[in-house]
């Protein structure tokens, strides 16, 4: 059974989340999936550049913890660059990067394995040590340079590099590989609000942090599902301190309206906020019930002229009523199940309604 008792330490400075990134430790059951990992992450399985990797084994006394993984021939390249290699990916979750500060593992070549261990970040070589006959040799290596990172392929590499005699034919056991390093959030939001004032709504949000922050982008929706932009504010690039936003949405939809609000970095990528809104008052106190309905709907308004139009969820005008008047019901049975939208124009003012016809 594994005894690996894995300390992970976080330290939450503005947007930054250290970590450890990805753990692996090779247990009986699900070798090669990732142990543990961290939430903003996803890690793919460990593989091998070429053959096939043997799990769960026990044999012999080489590691502090057992089982461990261990390809058995192939490492007879004569250059880092070339050697064959153990390799797994670390991809970020939209929206986020992350930078790699140190790699640790251990590692035993058998007396006709590889005469070098190593590992690289993608293509680029990062550091290499001898690997004597039959000894257990653990690598805990601090990194620098690889930042700013959306995808990373760290490779554990064996190859012969002249250090002693080796056919590379023999085994390259592996076991309690670790990557640390930190997680960056695009921006730290602390407060995200929406408002009326008359007949405007006040948007206002603050960041803690920024990083690599370009510009926000306000977007509204009338059925909080399909959203326009509708106005831009820059953000402030870099910042570790709090910073306050406002935008004024001068010419609202009639009722509700949905508003979020979408961060941009530099090189392009993007995250969203949650979902706020607020109900601007319509001519004639509107209201139609229920939301979800078996083809029946109450319109209750003091309006004493409006029309009111039915949409499929494709844009669709699949109804329309003209010239309403008062409270009315409407039906809407030979409608085939599914989400529709309601929109009911008074003077000129449109209210768009959800509803769900069972």
């Amino acid at each position: 059974m594994k005894h690996l008792f894995t300390l992970i330490l976080f330290i939450i400075s503005t947007n930054l989340i250290f970590s450890q990134l990805a753990t692996f430790e090779f247990p009986a059951t699900s070798s090669l999936v990732v142990s543990s990992n961290d939430g903003n992450v996803t890690v793919s399985n460990m593989s091998l550049s070429s053959g096939a990797i043997e799990t769960n084994i026990t044999s012999g006394t080489y590691f502090p913890n057992e089982p461990y993984i261990e390809e058995s021939a192939g490492w007879n390249q004569s250059t880092q660059a070339s050697a064959k290699y153990f390799q797994f990916t670390i991809t970020a979750n939209p929206g986020y990067t992350f930078n790699i500060t140190n790699i640790s593992f251990n590692a035993y070549s058998t007396a006709a394995g590889p005469s070098a261990f190593g590992f690289a970040v993608g293509s680029t070589d990062l550091y290499e040590v001898d690997a004597p006959n039959a000894s257990l040799i653990s690598v805990n290596q601090a990194v620098s340079g690889q930042t700013g990172l959306t995808t990373a392929t760290i490779r554990i590499q064996g190859w012969l590099n002249g250090s002693r005699t080796s056919s590379g034919a023999g085994a390259f056991r592996l076991d309690d590989v670790v990557i640390t390093g930190s997680v960056v959030l695009p921006i730290e939001l602390s407060s995200f609000d929406a408002k009326t004032f008359k007949n405007t709504s006040i948007l206002s949000f603050t960041t803690a942090s920024e990083t690599n922050n370009d510009f926000f982008t306000i977007e509204r929706s009338a059925d909080g599902s399909s959203f326009d932009a509708i106005g831009e504010i820059k953000g402030a690039g870099n910042s570790n301190t709090t910073l306050s936003y406002e935008f004024t949405d001068e010419k609202p939809f009639a009722g509700v309206n949905y508003y979020r609000i979408k961060q941009t970095d530099y090189d392009g990528k993007f995250s969203y906020t949650y979902i706020k809104y607020v109900r601007h008052n319509t001519y004639g106190n509107l209201s139609i019930t229920p939301r979800t309905t078996e083809g029946r709907l109450q319109i209750t308004t003091d309006a004493e002229d409006y029309t009111l139009d039915v949409y499929n969820v494709a844009g669709q005008q699949v109804k329309s009523y003209q010239s309403l008047s008062l409270d009315q019901s409407i039906s809407i049975d030979e409608l085939t199940a599914g989400l529709y939208y309601i929109k009911v124009n008074v003077d000129g003012q449109v209210e768009t309604t959800k509803i769900v016809k069972l």
